[in-house]
């Protein structure tokens, strides 16, 4: 493995012993380079070093090799980013709440399934033998203490799975988080996440499609935002999203964000729901706060054997009913989009959380504009919009004022629209 750096900003990388493979590229071209150490590799003084370009293929490196510590900090040592660079490190309770508002129950899942597996074939058992006893007797601790006293049994296995696969999740994701580190300088930016195995990542600014201003249910108690960018070339999917600020108040995470990229989106949108439709937003929820009593009732007469169930599943369903109740009154009084000639924005609701997305128009990539014959008599549309990537993210709007929206874009685009209430 031979990796050179050419005087004239070029990389030639060579490897191979009986097939040997020689590839030359710019500087220029590379959209992201990334370090992995793990434990082991850590043991043996090796990193994975990983080069990505936008050109590559999905689902696979465009050039990985095991490299000596000693020669990634060489290769490093060359990037612009470790000169005149500024370092921000996140402290504790920031990525605490980083881990806890991107942690799920099903991560938890997917990471415990395979240990029990795996650990039942080593002890020669199967699961559910290594694992009813242990939710057995934490029942008979709950009903013991009166915890459990007004909650069905079924309910308290189901509760207590997913709680132990929140957190076993949560300490997966802290792990991965703790030492946060960020250095950027004009032109790039390196991150520094891992406590046991430690991952670099450095990228352009220029690699970078979008900016992603994301509000978690969790964040969002607390009014707080992280700012994640998505960086074209990056990844097996060819756009890897990093969270660059883990959480921070809004005013706090715009001042950073217009510091490190001069983002400064308005604060309200030029292209809105109209006010006459704002009671469009509001029909899912309302029908859910009217059926679900009624399938309640309705569940309980045709199995009275698990009213105790139905009965206790009801005001979680509520619950639930009541955030998208709060999510529909912000999309139809704040979201919207805006577009100039120097910056597209776009507010609105993606499933459970608020996301603002922010990016050059030159990154937009698709417009998608769907009416129906309604919405075609309001004179609304809805609005898809994808930025420019293999593995493109888009963000969606519904409900958008059709005439106010023809004449914003067509003053970047020649091709007449179709969102006049006659067509």
């Amino acid at each position: 493995f031979r990796l050179i750096l050419e005087p004239d900003g070029g990389l030639r990388i060579r490897n191979g012993v009986f097939y040997r493979r020689e590839a030359v590229l710019h500087r220029d071209r590379v959209s992201c380079v990334s370090a992995t150490r793990t434990p082991l590799l850590g043991a043996l003084r090796a990193v994975t070093l990983r080069i990505d370009t936008e050109a590559g293929r999905v689902g696979r490196a465009d050039f990985s090799f095991l490299v000596h510590t000693r020669d990634y900090r060489t290769v490093a040592r060359e990037l612009p980013v470790t000169r005149r660079a500024v370092t921000y490190r996140a402290g504790f309770s920031k990525l605490v709440l980083l881990s806890a508002a991107t942690s799920s129950a099903v991560s938890g899942i997917l990471i415990a399934v395979p240990l029990l597996n795996k650990s039942a074939k080593l002890l020669g058992v199967g699961v559910e033998r290594l694992l009813l006893p242990q939710l057995d007797q934490i029942n008979e601790w709950g009903d013991e203490l009166g915890v459990f006293r007004f909650v069905p049994p079924a309910v308290n296995a189901v509760t207590l799975l997913l709680v132990g696969a929140y957190l076993l999740s949560f300490v997966c994701t802290l792990a991965r988080n703790l030492r946060f580190r960020i250095r950027l300088n004009r032109d790039e930016i390196a991150i520094r996440t891992g406590l046991f195995s430690r991952r670099e990542t450095v990228f352009r600014k220029a690699a970078v499609n979008n900016v992603t201003l994301l509000q978690t249910p969790f964040l969002r108690l607390l009014r707080h935002r992280m700012l994640r960018v998505s960086i074209a070339g990056c990844g097996e999917k060819k756009q890897e999203s990093a969270v660059l600020l883990p959480a921070a108040r809004d005013d706090v995470i715009r001042t950073q964000m217009a510091a490190i990229f001069g983002f400064r989106p308005s604060r309200d949108p030029a292209v809105r729901p109209p006010r006459r439709l704002r009671r469009r937003f509001w029909r899912w929820p309302i029908l859910g706060f009217a059926l679900a009593p009624l399938l309640t009732l309705l569940a309980c007469r045709l199995f009275p054997v698990f009213s105790s169930l139905f009965l206790f599943a009801l005001p979680a369903a509520l619950l639930f009913l009541l955030y998208a109740v709060s999510l529909a009154r912000y999309n139809g009084r704040r979201s919207g989009l805006t577009l100039d000639a120097a910056l597209f924005s776009a507010r609105t609701s993606r499933r459970f959380s608020i996301v603002e997305l922010h990016c050059p128009p030159e990154h937009l990539g698709v417009w998608r504009i769907r009416t129906l014959p309604v919405d075609r008599r309001l004179g609304c549309c809805r609005v898809k919009v994808t930025v420019r990537s293999q593995s493109a993210e888009s963000v969606t709007l519904r409900h958008l004022d059709a005439p106010a929206l023809a004449a914003i874009l067509s003053k970047f685009y020649a091709l007449p629209l179709f969102l006049d209430a006659a067509s």
